[in-house]
């Protein structure tokens, strides 16, 4: 906390970011949501997905502010407040079709695109389930197990089926597509076997 302002500082920057994002051309602000949003990918994607064209000038007043630079094609935060700031301060709406037209952009990459639809998913929706899932079967395949752990959690959070949703995912793991080679039981599936 700063000394007799009774606020820890973290709410006072957040502060003082938005305040600076409010004051940002429209374009700009949206092109600083859009890249809040979408956290891994390059300047061009976030571009593309919000229809603004190519022109890396509508970044200048953000840049200007010391909110963002872009480095290497990418959009880096100055602190993470600001990326805070800028999609915690939109609108839902707005952080909604942020992520949907990310989805739109991301047809080439299955995961980034399920883990967007995710983001726009309200209540259940099997697509979306599913997606997650062969994202979680994707981050597996690497050993990223803790990332598909989180995709499985996630898709069963998305899957309209009650059963689903109660065991965590667990029982769309095995599904026909896989075939357990030890016997799932209590909650978990333990080796596996494609069909």
């Amino acid at each position: 906390m700063l000394p007799g302002s009774g606020r820890p500082q973290s709410e006072r920057l957040q502060e003082l970011y938005a305040s600076q994002l409010r004051h940002l051309p429209e374009m700009t602000r949206r092109l600083v949501l859009y890249a809040a949003a979408a956290e891994y990918e390059d300047v061009a994607t976030v571009m593309a997905a919000a229809g603004v064209g190519t022109d890396l000038g509508a970044w200048a007043p953000a840049e200007q502010a010391g909110l963002i630079t872009l480095v290497d094609g990418r959009v880096a935060f100055q602190h993470p407040l600001v990326r805070a700031g800028s999609y915690h301060g939109a609108p839902a709406h707005l952080r909604q079709r942020a992520h949907r037209d990310l989805a739109a952009v991301l047809a080439d990459d299955p995961a980034r695109r399920a883990w967007h639809m995710a983001a726009v998913c309200l209540g259940q929706d099997e697509s979306v389930a599913a997606a997650l899932e062969e994202t979680a079967e994707l981050a597996e395949q690497r050993g990223g197990f803790f990332a598909a752990g989180q995709a499985l959690q996630r898709s069963a959070e998305c899957s309209p089926e009650a059963e689903d949703r109660a065991r965590g995912g667990t029982r769309r793991r095995c599904a026909p597509r896989t075939t357990p080679v030890a016997p799932c039981g209590s909650g978990s599936c333990t080796k596996w076997s494609a069909v």
